[in-house]
């Protein structure tokens, strides 16, 4: 299912001539892996994130910013976006994998739970039931 979704998302960034991104290296997964495990310990979705990045290596489409690892366009590398929402207290809390105009795309450290996050207020709009659940329900916003 999200690799359909992103296969339908490719076509229509097609349509409007923007480029499609390329998929993330394992050198690239490797060194996120690394990273979040360091930073969340061992119970990190990143299994779910994987089949997105060996797609796509981050998308900016339509308001939506799904980060990647080490893409062209700093704004989408997940590591430094994470580091600069890090710098809140509260937000250490959470792995961000995305976000939009108005929202965060989160994973939630202390509970374990895939999040839709209000950017002003923090306050949680939606719950997913997994992380792959939450890409494919961010990619289908992305589609006009």
């Amino acid at each position: 299912m999200l690799k359909d979704t992103i296969s339908k998302l490719k076509q229509v960034m097609l349509e409007f001539d923007c480029p499609i991104p390329s998929r993330a290296s394992v050198s690239e997964i490797e060194k996120f892996k690394e990273w979040a495990v360091e930073k969340f310990g061992e119970k990190v979705p990143w299994e779910k994130y994987i089949p997105f990045l060996e797609e796509v290596n981050s998308i900016e489409f339509n308001g939506i910013f799904l980060y990647g690892i080490d893409p062209n366009d700093s704004n989408l590398d997940i590591i430094e976006n994470n580091e600069i929402w890090h710098d809140v207290e509260e937000n250490k809390k959470y792995l961000f994998f995305c976000d939009g105009d108005i929202s965060w795309y989160v994973w939630d450290s202390e509970i374990d739970e895939v999040q839709e996050l209000d950017k002003p207020s923090g306050k949680v709009y939606e719950v997913y039931d997994n992380l792959n659940d939450m890409l494919i329900a961010t990619l289908e916003m992305a589609v006009p």
